[in-house]
């Protein structure tokens, strides 16, 4: 089984976890700056998915998310539909979609950390060493999120 984590918003990630073939990989979200506003490349999102799901059997593991306190309504109503558009794209593969609360997946990943998001850098350099030069800055937190959810979906089977 194959597994494609994804972060999501438009700083977020995907990851893609195939055990068996011995693959890790992993993109940002594709954005595109139109004025002052980035926009996702929904396309390029389709297109890394069409690869990856070549590859094999595969589930889809997302970050349930929810809105935040002190968060713009403008902001929240882009993240969501961010969020809405990747379960949407996911779901053409008609492979399983998990959706997971962040409490679930680090509780379980970094049960010994303080479950921030340079931790999640952290342990993504720990179980994936040969990625360390992709993940060595803290505003790769996005990219350690997708690899760890794929992670999660492994060990848990789902």
């Amino acid at each position: 089984m194959n597994y494609i984590g994804i972060d999501p918003g438009l700083s977020g990630a995907l990851a893609f976890l195939a055990p068996e073939l011995q693959i890790v990989e992993f993109f940002d979200i594709p954005t595109i700056k139109t004025g002052k506003t980035r926009k996702v490349i929904y396309s390029e999102i389709q297109m890394i998915l069409d690869t990856w799901t070549l590859l094999g059997p595969a589930i889809f593991i997302i970050e349930k998310t929810h809105a935040m306190p002190k968060q713009g309504v403008t902001s929240m109503f882009n993240f969501g539909k961010i969020c809405g558009v990747l379960l949407g794209i996911a779901s053409t593969y008609r492979l399983p979609i998990h959706e997971v609360a962040p409490q679930t997946w680090k509780k379980s990943i970094l049960k010994d950390s303080q479950k921030e998001k340079d931790d999640s850098r952290i342990k993504a350099i720990e179980l994936f060493p040969r990625l360390h030069k992709n993940l060595k800055l803290k505003k790769h937190h996005n990219r350690a999120e997708a690899l760890l959810l794929a992670e999660y979906a492994r060990r848990e089977n789902l």
